[in-house]
């Protein structure tokens, strides 16, 4: 995560949207002219076609695609420009090959990589092998999944952490999304009790309700050290405990507080189809109702 010498989170400088023009991906290029940028910010649309097609086919699928990236980038320009970002460079890539393969190459060199959450079909139904699927899984640069109109910069987001460099990396991606200012970042640390049966069997009730207040006190500490020590802590207003399954209950709390971007991070880094399948950040992007943003190390 790229930060200053003397310690604190840089401003975004460099985007990369990827875009098919579907309605997913309008959603993207809206959220990317709202985003906080530093001075001379670069963002690059990138578009990826197939390979296959008769020749004639291909040249005119890709001259039609120059047309609309360049409507597309007009249209990120003026947006930038009404938002108050200093003086945008915004470019368009034309590529052909194997979408997340394409993307990845690219994204290598960008702060931030945003994506539509729908394209021809549900992001959830498509989640298994999808190109979105692949980036997040694969790439070492955070991910923001756009789902909902862009109307206003993020006012309620959410950051699920746990105690690993993943989360401790979401939280600082999360801070460098939002508007320059007060803290309005929300803190959410889920911690779970082991063996709560056998424990009602050996300690009883009071024994049982004092190790979950230690576990309680216990975690606290620890997250509260976390972001002691994190730039991105600076950007924190509340931290809130919870206790219970991680992604249940990250789910319930994004949509109590109606929060409208949750980051999270990723611990699946292996291209194998078990290593998100399953995990708290697959869970979390597939069924979160607001923009999602996934982080995991390199």
């Amino acid at each position: 995560m790229a930060r200053t010498a003397s310690g604190s989170l840089r401003p975004l400088s460099r985007v990369l949207i990827a875009t098919d023009f579907t309605p997913g991906a309008s959603l993207a290029l809206s959220r990317a002219g709202r985003l906080p940028l530093g001075p001379r910010p670069r963002l690059t649309l990138l578009h990826v076609l197939p390979r296959a097609g008769a020749p004639a086919l291909r040249a005119r699928a890709e001259s039609e695609a120059k047309a609309r990236l360049k409507d597309e980038a007009d249209r990120l320009r003026k947006a930038l420009k009404a938002h108050g970002a200093d003086d945008p460079r915004v470019g368009t890539a034309l590529a052909t090959g194997e979408p997340f393969v394409e993307i990845l190459a690219r994204a290598n060199h960008a702060d931030l990589l945003v994506l539509g959450r729908h394209g021809s079909r549900r992001f959830r139904d498509l989640l298994l092998g999808s190109t979105a699927e692949r980036v997040i899984r694969v790439g070492h640069v955070p991910v923001l999944v756009v789902t909902t109109p862009a109307r206003a910069p993020y006012r309620r987001p959410l950051a699920a952490v746990d105690l690993t460099p993943a989360s401790r990396l979401a939280l600082e991606a999360a801070a460098r999304l939002l508007p320059r200012g007060r803290p309005m970042l929300d803190v959410v640390h889920v911690y779970e009790t082991a063996h709560d049966r056998m424990l009602r069997r050996v300690a009883g009730p009071q024994g049982v309700a004092a190790y979950c207040r230690r576990c309680r006190a216990e975690a606290e500490e620890a997250v509260s050290s976390l972001l002691r020590d994190s730039p991105g802590g600076s950007a924190v207003r509340a931290l809130l405990l919870r206790r219970g399954d991680p992604r249940h209950t990250i789910l319930s709390m994004v949509r109590h507080r109606r929060a409208d971007l949750v980051a999270i991070g990723s611990h699946g880094q292996s291209p194998m189809v078990g290593a998100l399948v399953g995990s708290v950040a697959e869970g979390v992007v597939r069924h979160a109702p607001c923009d999602a943003l996934i982080v995991h190390p390199a």
